[in-house]
């Protein structure tokens, strides 16, 4: 099924699945990283290229076809992720200033100084139980998140 365009012939197609899947998911894997993402990759590259066999397209070399459809999915990917990523850091960084100056200074004592809450409980200005201030920080960080992602209900009862 390698030499020349191929064909639509089902069983022969079965087993170039069966004979190339495991190579194609460690190809994926080395690319995407997660296990799960990779067979979906896959999957879909099988999908693609069937699609294009089924419809008339010469593929030359099955197996070359599939794993460049792999290549570009997990390059998609990436880059969706990445995009979506610094999508999140922005406006995480708008909803962290606008938060109040204590909640930040809790905040970043527990979570990139790893001080446990009694520490960041021990300015002057943080209450009783530095335990439940940090906690209402970190409730107010993902309210104030949820809230600003586009296309969130105006109703807080929907939310």
């Amino acid at each position: 099924m390698t030499e020349g365009p191929a064909e639509l012939d089902a069983d022969a197609y079965i087993r170039l699945h069966q004979d190339h899947r495991s190579a194609l998911l460690v190809y994926a894997r080395t690319l995407i990283g997660t296990p799960w993402p990779a067979e979906d990759a896959v999957a879909e590259a099988y999908f693609l290229v069937w699609r294009r066999l089924r419809s008339g397209e010469p593929v030359d070399d099955v197996p070359a076809a599939l794993k460049a459809t792999v290549r570009d999915l997990a390059r998609s990917a990436a880059s969706r992720d990445r995009a979506q990523r610094v999508s999140y850091v922005d406006l995480l960084a708008r909803v962290i200033e606008e938060l109040p100056q204590r909640w930040v200074k809790a905040l970043w004592q527990a979570e990139a100084e790893r001080q446990p809450p009694v520490a960041a409980g021990r300015r002057p200005a943080a209450g009783a139980s530095p335990a439940a201030a940090l906690e209402r920080a970190r409730d107010g960080v993902r309210q104030h998140f949820l809230r600003a992602q586009p296309g969130t209900p105006a109703d807080p009862a929907c939310g």
